[in-house]
């Protein structure tokens, strides 16, 4: 693989702590930033969908980036976010991300918008954009693969032109098994294959030949994440489902069953865990997200319990 920036083993896509105003929460963001590598995390998201970056302004945006940056201090790679529907303004928020600190930046899709989503039918507009980010922006890129569900999937055809690009150093992965399977025959040792599923699939990708992960779940007991990883690296398959079936799965059934689909806040129930946990000190996360309601608080509660986190 000859790419500029090499993402590899248990990347964690952070949250964004708030404090009782909503405001972001430097303090506590640099303690827990510090925290996930501390307990190992081979590199860090941010701003990502788990770091609320629907509701974040782009100056929150880059501050974030910014503040993470000068925390980490080089100790592993940081990759900041670029959410727009515009060429033009991603070239600039990449740029504006190289800049606050970032060594990457995930892109995620330009065709959110349903009257776009026919663009990805065939790949010209797909790499067509991509193409122009790399060459006008510089800036290392890992492409967001979305479930099918979504709407917003790049076929394998598509996946395949990316991976030529200069910039694009790693593919994070979202879809379901089969795809990830048929992807991963053409993607690997071409960029960083990056499993990002917060469900029983993850495993099956990592037994597949993953590169990496880069989940949101892995904020929560993030030591035992990285434990699954380092069992499948040593080819100890056994130990690997065992501490899934026995560690992880109660997270993966209170934190991600339906993830996308249900009312329920993915963001907020892992919040409400690391506050649990006494990890951040606010769980508070900005409206549209619900925040937990006592029922979801009580699961919350039990899955840490049975996953060995809560006392």
């Amino acid at each position: 693989m000859d790419k500029k920036l090499v993402l590899a083993g248990v990347m964690t896509a952070v949250v964004t702590p708030f404090n009782e105003r909503l405001e972001v929460d430097e303090p506590a963001l640099r303690t827990y930033v510090s925290r996930m590598i501390e307990l190992g995390a081979s590199g860090i998201l941010t701003t990502g969908y788990t770091g609320e970056i629907s509701v974040l302004s782009p100056k929150e945006q880059l501050e974030i980036t910014r503040i993470c940056a000068n925390e980490i201090g080089g100790r592993v790679p940081l990759v900041g976010c670029v959410d727009t529907q515009s060429l033009s303004e991603a070239i600039e928020f990449a740029k504006a991300s190289k800049a606050a600190g970032a060594d990457a930046v995930q892109v995620n899709s330009p065709f959110q918008s349903l009257l776009r989503r026919g663009y990805l039918a065939t790949p010209d507009a797909s790499v067509g954009f991509y193409q122009a980010l790399s060459v006008q922006a510089d800036v290392p890129m890992s492409v967001f693969q979305y479930p099918a569900w979504s709407g917003l999937q790049y076929s394998t055809e598509t996946m395949n032109r990316l991976a030529d690009i200069e910039n694009v150093v790693a593919v994070k992965e979202a879809t379901e098994l089969d795809k990830y399977i048929e992807e991963a025959a053409i993607l690997r040792g071409r960029v960083a294959i990056l499993a990002d599923n917060n469900g029983y699939t993850l495993l099956a990708m990592l037994l597949n030949g993953a590169d990496g992960t880069m989940v949101g779940i892995s904020n929560i007991g993030t030591h035992l994440w990285i434990q699954l990883w380092n069992a499948v690296q040593r080819g100890d398959f056994k130990d690997a489902v065992e501490l899934t079936n026995t560690r992880l799965v109660p997270l993966m059934d209170c934190f991600i069953r339906d993830l996308g689909r249900t009312p329920a806040s993915f963001v907020a129930r892992v919040k409400e865990a690391l506050a649990m946990m006494g990890h951040i000190p606010c769980a508070a996360v900005r409206q549209p997200e619900p925040a937990v309601t006592e029922e979801q608080r009580e699961q919350i509660r039990k899955a840490l319990s049975a996953a060995g986190l809560l006392a």
